[in-house]
C-alpha cells in the first residue's frame, strides 16, 4: 500500500550560502499518531502558524496531507493578503502521504520508495560526498540553466541532489503563470523515513542562476539532516 501511495505522489510532483538552522526553534506535528519534530529551515524562514497553514494547502497535492509550511519571516506579514502580485521567492513545506499516514515505514519500505524515486527522478546516487559534489557540479554546468527555455507546467529533472541513510533529496526547475509571465521556481523534493513515517519535505526558490540550485541542494540537505537529528534526541 504504502509503495503505491509513493508512487503516486511522484507522478503528482513530476506533473506538477551556507546556513545554520535554529535548533532552538523546533515544533512538534503528528503524523499517524506519531509526534514528528521539525526544525525550521534556517533562520530565514518562519512556521506559518495555524492561522497560515490551511491557506498553504493549495501547494499540496490531494494524495498528501500538509504537516508544517514555512516562508520568509518578511514575507508572513503579508501572506495571501496582496493576491497575485505576493509571489513567495522562498518557501517550504513538509507533508504526509494520507493513505499511508497511519502505516509504519521500515526501512525495507523506504528502499521501496528510493527505488520508486529512482524511477521518477534518475538514478544518479554516490558513495561519497566528494563524488556526489563533483557530479552535481557537472550536471550543473551540462545543463546551462542560464539559457535553459523552462516550460510552462515541464519540469526539467536535476537529478540526485544527494542520498543517505533515511533521506534521498532531489532537484527540478518547473515555470508556471502569474499575472502574464512565467515565473521559473526551483525545487528540492526529499523523501524522509522519520520515527517510522514517510514524510514528503519539499523546499523551493524562484530561480535566478546557478546559485539559486546550490542554495536548494545545500539547505535542503542541511534541513534534513537537522530534522532527523531532531527526532533522535
Amino acid at each position: 500500500m504504502i509503495l503505491s501511495v509513493i508512487i503516486i505522489t511522484l507522478a503528482a510532483i513530476s506533473n506538477a550560502q551556507t546556513t545554520n538552522v535554529n535548533k532552538s526553534i523546533i515544533q512538534s506535528f503528528i503524523a499517524g499518531g506519531v509526534s514528528i519534530k521539525i526544525p525550521i529551515p534556517d533562520t530565514t524562514f518562519v512556521e506559518v502558524d495555524n492561522d497560515n497553514r490551511e491557506s498553504m494547502d493549495i501547494f499540496v497535492p490531494q494524495n498528501n496531507r500538509l504537516l508544517s509550511a514555512y516562508v520568509l519571516t518578511n514575507d508572513l506579514p503579508h501572506l495571501f493578503k496582496d493576491g497575485n502580485n505576493n509571489i513567495m521567492a522562498k518557501y517550504a513545506l513538509v507533508e504526509v502521504p494520507r493513505e499511508g499516514e497511519n502505516t509504519a515505514c521500515e526501512a525495507s519500505d523506504f528502499k521501496q520508495v528510493t527505488d520508486g524515486a529512482k524511477k521518477s527522478f534518475g538514478d544518479a546516487f554516490f558513495s561519497s560526498t566528494e563524488e556526489a559534489d563533483a557530479e552535481f557540479n557537472r550536471r550543473m554546468k551540462s545543463l546551462d540553466l542560464a539559457d535553459m527555455q523552462i516550460k510552462l507546467g515541464q519540469p526539467t529533472q536535476l537529478g540526485c541532489f544527494f542520498s543517505k541513510q533515511d533521506i534521498i533529496g532531489f532537484g527540478m526547475l518547473m515555470g508556471y503563470e502569474m499575472g502574464g509571465s512565467t515565473i521559473k521556481m526551483g525545487m528540492t523534493v526529499i523523501l524522509m523515513r522519520v520515527n517510522n513515517r514517510l514524510l514528503f519535505v519539499y523546499l523551493y526558490a524562484e530561480y535566478k542562476n546557478d546559485e539559486t540550485i546550490k542554495w536548494l541542494r545545500n539547505v535542503g540537505e542541511k534541513w534534513s539532516d537537522e530534522i532527523l537529528k531532531a527526532n533522535k534526541l
